[in-house]
């Protein structure tokens, strides 16, 4: 099972996510996790990288697209991104000025490269 709490103190990574939908898909099968971290860091990251290639140039298209696509991978995960996915996904829709999309992302940026310390870390551990 994946676990962070080691002690009463949380870091910024674990209150930004929770493995306990991981945990209970996974019924407590360490290669499962496994697999499923490593399966998130392949793929994410480059979706991730399309994301922010497409908020810094307005493609609404892409932003529409890649919010969609990173919202099941980021629950799976257990991410708390606050719903700024589909904040980004409905303003892309919407055609909002890209300063807002820009705010927004930035937000969830920070989620994201906070998030993956954990998921690194909790890679490490299962290791």
């Amino acid at each position: 099972m994946v676990n962070h709490t080691s002690n009463n103190l949380l870091t910024q990574e674990q209150i930004l996510i929770s493995f306990n939908y991981l945990n209970t898909i996974s019924e407590g099968d360490k290669n499962f996790e496994r697999q499923i971290i490593e399966h998130y860091l392949a793929h994410t990251p480059p979706c991730f990288k399309r994301l922010e290639a497409a908020v810094s140039v307005s493609n609404y298209k892409i932003i529409e697209f890649m919010s969609h696509k990173l919202r099941p991978s980021f629950h799976l995960m257990g991410i708390k991104e606050n719903g700024i996915l589909e904040v980004l996904e409905k303003a892309a829709i919407n055609h909002e000025e890209s300063w807002k999309i820009k705010r927004h992302f930035i937000k969830l940026k920070s989620i994201y490269e906070h998030s993956l310390v954990a998921i690194e870390k909790a890679l490490v551990d299962l290791c």
